[in-house]
């Protein structure tokens, strides 16, 4: 009889126990399933904000809210102090959550996704605009005499190591080269190419192709003359060494005579105005011009400015300097034509709505670190570009 308890006992503990086993892996699958609902919501929100960020890259800018219930999930994307930042406008690293750095002209986005059954899983993500596709770029003609078209990953290669990666022209409806001169990458063309024997060229030259889209930037939205604490300045001829900083208004026509010095300036030439800078332009700004553009550029050598000029009429730079080589490090936007003069180097992207004309010994280097910010404002105004993943991890 003791014998038949004990084997009774002895069945009741093991079956208990296989109950027990069964319930824990039951609920082990079910904490596994709730956090793989939660991360791939969380992978769901990153993937939707980048999204957002690429048609509108002004998002999170301000503090906002960016949620969605999903099948059996939700996600949830803060924008503001100690969550995902908003850089892709900006000239200098920012701290974001965590204290992570956020190198200019990138977005850091930090996704959670929560399941019903309490799973909770958190993303992170660093992203920045595409880079401009051609340092080179026309919807019209492209004419160049003795001009290097190179690439180089920054401006310190440069510097020590010259333009050894690639740079391609675009030109709408024809390109022509003559002279001696060097093209790392391709051209391409929807109509015909020119090309002399002395100029060589690393890629494909591809002719008759399907025409590409030249950024179609609405200048006329970046009037900045309502924004709060905007400096407005009269229409003009301002000279001697002149710092410009913030938001600044000018009412039409404008002259610089003398050293521009940009703080991380936002500058609108309104009411059709001309711009012209007689004088070395340095430092860190985007000019927006409704009328015509017209530098005359000095000599920049280990500069670290980053300059973006966008101009609704024919834009020129010119070189004072001769025989020296003048620098422009940014980028020359137009939608009438754009003329360099002789020894002109642009270390970032010149891109015109009209015709390109090299005159000769001009030298256009595709460098990110000058033009990535210019990319802000051409999707901005542009309608879109795409965001390129520069790294995603999960976070504890």
């Amino acid at each position: 009889m003791l014998n038949a308890l004990l084997v009774v006992s002895l069945m009741f503990f093991f079956s208990l126990a296989v109950m027990n086993l069964g319930l824990f892996h039951y609920q082990a699958a079910q904490r596994q399933s709730q956090s793989l609902l939660a991360l791939e919501a969380a992978q769901s929100g990153l993937a939707a904000v980048v999204g957002k960020l690429s048609a509108d890259p002004q998002v999170g800018v301000s503090p906002l809210v960016l949620s969605e219930n999903l099948p059996g999930a939700r996600y949830e994307v803060r924008f503001g102090p100690d969550h995902s930042l908003n850089n892709l406008a900006g000239f200098l690293p920012q701290t974001g959550w965590r204290g992570r750095v956020v190198p200019a002209h990138c977005a850091h986005i930090v996704a959670e996704g929560f399941s019903p059954g309490g799973g909770h899983r958190l993303v992170e993500a660093v992203v920045h605009l595409e880079a401009l596709p051609f340092p080179v770029q026309s919807m019209g003609g492209v004419t160049g005499h003795t001009m290097t078209v190179a690439g180089a990953s920054s401006a310190e290669l440069f510097q020590s190591d010259g333009a050894k990666l690639p740079g391609s022209i675009y030109g709408g409806s024809g390109v022509s080269l003559d002279g001696i001169g060097l093209v790392t990458g391709g051209i391409r063309t929807a109509g015909a190419a020119s090309v002399a024997a002395s100029v060589v060229v690393a890629g494909e030259v591809e002719e008759h192709t399907a025409p590409l889209d030249v950024p179609d930037l609405d200048i006329s939205t970046f009037d900045n003359g309502d924004t709060p604490g905007v400096t407005v300045k009269p229409a003009g001829t301002y000279t001697g060494i002149l710092p410009l900083r913030g938001s600044i208004y000018i009412e039409g026509d404008v002259k610089f005579v003398g050293p521009v010095v940009l703080d991380s300036a936002m500058i609108y030439v309104a009411n059709g105005g001309n711009l012209e800078v007689d004088g070395l332009l340095t430092g860190k700004g985007t000019l927006f011009v409704t009328g015509k553009t017209r530098l005359s550029s000095g000599v920049m050598v280990n500069d670290d400015s980053q300059i973006a000029i966008f101009s609704q009429q024919d834009l020129e730079v010119t070189n004072k300097d001769l025989p020296l080589v003048s620098v422009f490090q940014g980028v020359l936007y137009s939608h009438g034509s754009i003329k360099l003069g002789p020894a002109v180097t642009v270390l970032g992207a010149v891109i015109s709505r009209s015709n390109l004309e090299f005159s000769g010994l001009n030298q256009i280097v595709n460098i990110p670190e000058h033009s990535a910010f210019a990319s802000f404002w051409l999707a901005r105004g542009a309608g879109g570009a795409p965001m390129k993943l520069d790294y995603w991890a999960e976070l504890p």
